[in-house]
């Protein structure tokens, strides 16, 4: 009597990979939940706090030291958000909403302005200019992408910038049809 005992086998590399992956990801989003969580509540209680302390003084330098610190906390938080946006690429949604530019580079200008007062370089002034026409232009865009590219940018010159000036400068190009063409850019002397 014979006996035939027949084996297939299949390479489940593959699948246990993908597996092994999707595991990892619902991981990640675990953890950078968590983390976002962890950071932001205490985060939004301190910028709770000085607002309420910024309300009640009356000395103008306290002021400017109470708007650093939220300009800060507010640059905190930015890059805690693009932090999570990092770790979910795969899931990065780009916003498309209506806002004004000046907006934005005010935004930045107000958080590099503490940046560079934070890191100690008295030597470094910080300037935005930008046309008339260009106070009320609204865009269509995504504001926390954009932000994010200013920052950079800021940032970066703000490191490498030991004197002079880094202006932010925004101006109308070219009207035609409606259509505004912005040029936004960023000097430094660095």
């Amino acid at each position: 009597n014979y006996f035939f005992i027949d084996f297939v086998f299949d390479d489940i590399t593959e699948i246990i990979k993908a597996h092994e992956q999707l595991t990892a990801n619902k991981e990640k989003e675990k953890v950078m939940a968590k983390v976002a969580h962890e950071f932001k509540t205490p985060l939004i209680i301190i910028k709770n706090n000085v607002n309420e302390l910024r309300n009640d003084m009356t000395k103008k330098e306290l002021k400017e030291i109470i708007d650093k610190i939220i300009n800060i906390s507010d640059y905190v938080s930015f890059l805690i958000n693009d932090i999570i946006n990092e770790s979910n690429k795969n899931t990065l949604k780009i916003e498309k909403s209506v806002f004004k530019i000046k907006d934005i580079l005010d935004f930045c200008y107000n958080i590099a302005k503490s940046l560079a007062s934070s890191v100690g370089n008295p030597n470094v002034k910080i300037e935005i200019q930008y046309e008339e026409l260009c106070n009320n232009i609204k865009v269509i865009s995504d504001p926390t992408r954009l932000k994010q590219v200013f920052l950079n940018l800021l940032s970066n010159a703000i490191k490498f910038t030991k004197f002079g000036k880094i202006l932010i400068n925004a101006r109308l190009i070219n009207v035609k049809d409606d259509i505004y063409n912005l040029l936004v850019s960023i000097e430094d002397t660095g």
